[in-house]
């Protein structure tokens, strides 16, 4: 009869840990949960997969004043205020604001008469007040904010979004946002 021998290890009470060899201290928090971790660097679920939802304020298709970032599922209108005192740090002078069916809240219309902004909103469908009619030829020039997120979008860098961390993203659309303005200036003719 031969002597039964156990497998390497197996004696050990790796069951029974024991304390840390420096005393006890709790561990060090270094991870975010994944959620956290998007939200943080503005990225968010929406219909086409993992998005940015980008705001921006400009004065006509070339030149943007002021940026915001959030994830993709978030709506627009929380965004605005933010927008609104970094574009009054740049310009101090605001007469209008204009935008799209999005920015109507009754919340927003007074945090902009408030700062002396006249809100040149599309009414929503589902809005009863008749008395908050655009003007029509303020409300026409729109259509800048569009042409402007149709330069942006020529860059497939920004339309796409490869970067993970909100900072490069924002570095790379403020260069993209100067280089709009950079071809616009170079092409008056003097």
């Amino acid at each position: 009869a031969g002597l039964r021998r156990r497998p390497a290890g197996t004696r050990r009470f790796d069951d029974h840990p024991r304390p840390p060899t420096f005393g006890r201290r709790p561990p060090k928090k270094t991870h975010r949960s994944a959620k956290t971790s998007q939200a943080c660097q503005a990225l968010g679920r929406s219909r086409g997969g993992l998005s940015t939802k980008i705001l921006a304020t400009v004065t006509d298709e070339n030149t943007v004043i002021a940026l915001a970032l959030a994830p993709g599922q978030t709506h627009d209108t929380p965004l605005l205020p933010s927008a609104l005192a970094a574009t009054r740090k740049r310009v101090p002078v605001i007469h209008e604001l204009v935008g799209d069916k999005g920015f109507d809240s009754d919340d927003l219309r007074r945090a902009c008469l408030r700062r002396g902004i006249m809100p040149q909103l599309a009414s929503r469908s589902n809005r009863d007040d008749a008395d908050l009619a655009t003007y029509p030829d303020a409300y026409c020039t729109r259509n800048r904010i569009e042409r402007f997120f149709a330069k942006l979008k020529q860059f497939r860098r920004i339309a796409t979004r490869y970067d993970k961390l909100k900072t490069t993203f924002t570095g790379l659309l403020q260069l993209a946002c100067g280089w709009i303005r950079f071809r616009h200036r170079n092409t008056i003719k003097r």
